[in-house]
């Protein structure tokens, strides 16, 4: 073959200069579809810190499938946590104990970072996650429902809901239950001592924080300081409160090697499991009245006469959407008995429980009330951050459930005896004067 020869085989006439821009505008169109994917996707390294950030990670949207043929939703029931936020005052205390370990670490990043977190608002919204609030609100203007909603008084919560609801031509929120021990809100459980007292996840924590001791030995060595394991969740934390903040991944991030992050993940799942894993039937007993158009029969952390009245539980066709906390979330979860497996192991086990895919930042969890054929026949399919969620039950094949199955699947959350949320007889309140509607 001649070195002049070109490797496509023979020359081709060029098309004129003139056809050049819509041979581009083919192609880039053509293209779009794959680099959004491409865009949307994260890299390697952006993949583990997602995974392994918790409840402080982005939420990652995805495609959500398309019903069957002959399938339509009549009804849909959304919990929603608030999206990204900057650290709790009780976590920036945390964190500043670290971060006055590292004011004389050799590392080049951390010779110029900001240590003291400047100007941070400790448990508001973050500029990204105000917008992230806002774009969420778009995703739901498909369903042709009229909308209710519920938001706990947090204002972090409740900046989360209107800004929510500015995306659906509406601002103003129904329900605003505020939170506190005297108050039932199942959107923020404060009213059930023994459940926020009996398990903190403080002993199982203590029983795996040992895993991160090689990350606090090396970074200790590296960087000419001194690190203990307990250090190493708020370095980890570092980076995903610092990212929430500017909307790009931050340079914390980077500090720690892929097998840290894991161990990290793992840690913090379970704290949180062994903390909030033992239920919270309240809202469940809520979603099943909703899906079954009757009333709410519950015994534990319902607001009775919120639940009461139609006007502030109302029923029927509507898009139901509940803002709430992560920690609730848990709790609500494994209520519901989805996907409970969390052990305390010596080494970080394949992990089927992630914290991160079940309460990011702005996660969604989304119940759905499909109708189907001439019949009518009802089901519900669940999707938890945009993700179908199978209900285990033999009768729940597929993405759809039948609505009687999913009933039944949750008579643990309406017949257990939750009579524990009180003990030795204290009584909760369900008092009008705690009810503030807008």
């Amino acid at each position: 073959m001649s070195e002049r020869t070109p490797l496509l085989g023979h020359h081709r006439r060029a098309p004129p200069v003139y056809a050049y821009p819509a041979v581009i505008a083919v192609l880039l169109l053509l293209l779009f579809p794959i680099l959004l994917i491409a865009h949307n996707l994260p890299n390697k390294n952006e993949a583990i810190w997602i995974r392994n950030l918790g409840a402080y990670a982005p939420l990652i949207p995805h495609r959500i499938p398309p019903l069957p043929g002959g399938c339509s939703v009549d009804q849909v029931s959304v919990l929603h946590r608030h999206t990204a936020r900057y650290p709790t005052s009780g976590a920036a205390v945390r964190l500043r104990k670290t971060l006055a370990k590292l004011v004389n670490a050799t590392d080049p990043f951390l010779r110029t970072a900001d240590l003291t977190m400047k100007g941070w608002e400790f448990g508001e919204l973050t500029q990204p996650g105000r917008e992230a609030a806002r774009a969420s609100g778009l995703d739901f203007r498909h369903y042709a429902l009229p909308p209710f909603i519920r938001s706990s008084g947090a204002r972090r919560v409740l900046d989360s809901a209107h800004l929510f609801l500015s995306s659906l031509g509406r601002g103003i929120v129904d329900v605003i239950i505020p939170e506190g021990e005297s108050v039932n809100n199942t959107l923020c459980v404060h009213s059930c001592p023994a459940q926020r007292s009996s398990h903190s996840g403080e002993t199982q924590v203590s029983e795996v924080i040992h895993l991160l001791g090689p990350a606090a030995a090396r970074l200790s060595s590296l960087w000419n300081v001194q690190l203990e394991p307990e250090d190493i969740p708020n370095i980890a934390g570092m980076c995903g409160f610092d990212s929430a903040r500017t909307g790009r991944w931050s340079s914390w991030c980077s500090l720690l090697t892929t097998d840290e992050w894991e161990a990290v993940g793992y840690v913090g799942e379970v704290g949180r499991w062994y903390a909030f894993g033992g239920g919270s039937a309240g809202w469940v007993n809520e979603l099943v009245a909703r899906l079954t158009d009757s009333a709410v029969v519950d015994g534990t952390c319902t607001n009775r006469t919120l639940d009461a009245n139609p006007a502030t539980f109302p029923l029927g066709q509507r898009l139901f959407i509940d803002f709430t906390h992560d920690n609730e979330m848990v709790a609500i979860q494994a209520a519901l008995g989805i996907n409970r497996r969390v052990l305390v192991q010596g080494s970080v086990p394949p992990r089927e429980w992630v914290l991160s895919e079940i309460v990011p930042f702005g996660a969604r969890w989304r119940f759905e009330r499909v109708v189907c054929g001439p019949k009518r026949e009802r089901f519900i399919r669940m999707l938890i951050n945009d993700r179908v969620m199978p209900v285990e039950r033999p009768e729940c094949g597929g993405t759809l459930c039948p609505l009687d199955a999913f009933v039944a699947s949750q008579k643990e959350s309406r017949e257990r005896d939750w009579a524990i949320c009180a003990p030795d007889g204290m009584e909760i309140s369900n008092q009008d004067a705690y009810i503030w509607m807008l």
